[in-house]
Order: structure tokens, then C-alpha cells, then sequence
């Protein structure tokens, strides 16, 4: 009985090994996979809530309790006096100031993209200040 026993956990583990190799071999596959370059015009965050002008009335610094990892809270005054609360992660915060105007693209609380006046851009995860494309 033991033998038996054995033998089917044998099988069992050949059977899983052939199953995750022949999983491997289908994901390695590049299946139609098309590269797409858009124009300044074409290449839109979100072509039904496009970017509107505002400007930083706070923002402060937190700590993100899940991740342990730098958070923001800023608010920005929209053009018709609409305030708008979003959050969101990396070192933007640190270079976003109360008065800073821009362009601002959000969804729902969550900042997507604040580009300042001066060509510096803020994203929910990254800073990139202005000129850096001429740096390379």
C-alpha cells in the first residue's frame, strides 16, 4: 500500500511539473503585441475629462499607512471656486507649493497629472521637472 501511495504522489508531481512547463512555453509566446507611437494631439490622459486650469491652495506630506511610503494630500482651487481634494504617492509634494498654478488631471480622489506653468510636471508617482527631456 505504501508503494501505491508513492507512486501516485510520483505521478501527481510529473503531472504538475509538465502542466507548469507547458504554461511557461504558452506565456514566453509574444502574441500580436503592437507598438504604437501617438502624436502630441493623440496622446490624451482621458479625452472625457480633459486637464482644467487650478492652483495649489495646501498640500502636506503623510505617511501612507499600508505602504509605509511617502503620501500627499493637496488641494486645489479650480477656475469657478470648486475645491478639489486629491491624494497621491511619491516626491511631488515636495515640490508643489500653495499658490502654484497648472493644469490639473484627476480621477475621482486620486491626482493623475498637475502640470505646473513652468513646464514641471506632477503625476500620481512621479515628479518630473521641466526641461529634463533636454538633459539626455
Amino acid at each position: 500500500m505504501n508503494f501505491l501511495i508513492r507512486m501516485a504522489l510520483l505521478a501527481a508531481a510529473a503531472a504538475a511539473g509538465i502542466g507548469l512547463v507547458l504554461r511557461k512555453s504558452r506565456q514566453e509566446e509574444p502574441v500580436g503585441e503592437k507598438v504604437v507611437y501617438l502624436d502630441a494631439d493623440d496622446a490624451v490622459i482621458d479625452a472625457k475629462h480633459p486637464p482644467v486650469p487650478a492652483t495649489v491652495k495646501t498640500c502636506f506630506r503623510r505617511m501612507d499607512p499600508l505602504s509605509l511610503n511617502a503620501a500627499n494630500e493637496a488641494v486645489f482651487l479650480l477656475e469657478d471656486g470648486t475645491e478639489v481634494k486629491l491624494n497621491f504617492s511619491g516626491e511631488g509634494g515636495l515640490h508643489m507649493k500653495p499658490g502654484d498654478h497648472g493644469l490639473l488631471a484627476w480621477r475621482g480622489m486620486r491626482l493623475i497629472r498637475f502640470e505646473m506653468d513652468n513646464g514641471d510636471v506632477i503625476g500620481g508617482m512621479f515628479y518630473a521637472p521641466a526641461g529634463e527631456e533636454n538633459d539626455a
